[in-house]
């Protein structure tokens, strides 16, 4: 939408003789933004995202369930701008090898909260990007849980954080990367790396991972 809030004052010009009045009047303009629609929409999700589906979410998005990115096939979310949203249990690809779920936080005051637990490739592959001072919260998380999944996450930048009221597993009885850099943070009642016999967990830290245990 356009608005006025301004003018141009009259020009006096002087021709020889005589006196010209020349009125000239432009429009000033103010451009309201950001412009709404996708362009700008803080919670996107594509692909194989249950419940939910291909579509730009309401912000906050209120799940009121397990929330699966990548049940089956291959699913993405990504939360950006301030977005935030919360579910039950948070599951990136859940069934089968096949199944491949992608979930990126980014920004300050973007975050996902979770009452229950998160699981990093449930038996597929899952993949975790909290950055730029976004946030994320749950009970207890596991990178990489069944035999045969693969699970990455990464914490980057000052001000993001990844918090749990329990523990962290890293290669539960799969194969799980944690990253944590650039100032970012972990908290847990404690971190576990390769669970399970069989399993394989990788921690980079140049952050900070504290445990209350």
């Amino acid at each position: 939408m356009f608005d006025p809030i301004g003018w141009l004052p009259f020009r006096k010009l002087r021709l020889r003789n005589r006196s010209v009045m020349v009125v000239s009047a432009v429009w000033l303009l103010s451009v309201a933004g950001p412009f709404a629609g996708p362009a700008g929409a803080s919670i996107i999700t594509t692909g194989d995202v249950d419940p939910g589906g291909a579509a730009t979410q309401p912000d906050p998005w209120a799940v009121g369930a397990n929330l699966y990115v990548g049940k089956t096939g291959t699913g993405a979310l990504n939360v950006t701008a301030g977005g935030v949203v919360s579910s039950s249990h948070g599951y990136l690809g859940y069934s089968g090898n096949s199944s491949s779920g992608e979930v990126t936080v980014t920004g300050s005051g973007s975050q996902w909260t979770s009452a229950g637990n998160t699981l990093v490739g449930y038996e597929g592959n899952g993949e975790l990007t909290i950055s730029n001072g976004a946030s994320a919260s749950y009970v207890w998380s596991s990178i990489g849980r069944e035999s045969g999944s693969f699970g990455s996450v990464v914490v980057s930048d000052a001000g993001s954080s990844w918090t749990h009221s329990a523990g962290l597993m890293v290669g539960y009885s799969g194969t799980g990367e944690l990253t944590v850099s650039n100032g970012a943070s972990v908290s847990n009642t404690g971190t576990y790396i390769g669970n399970q016999s069989g399993s394989t967990g990788e921690a980079t830290v140049t952050g900070t991972v504290q445990n209350s245990n």
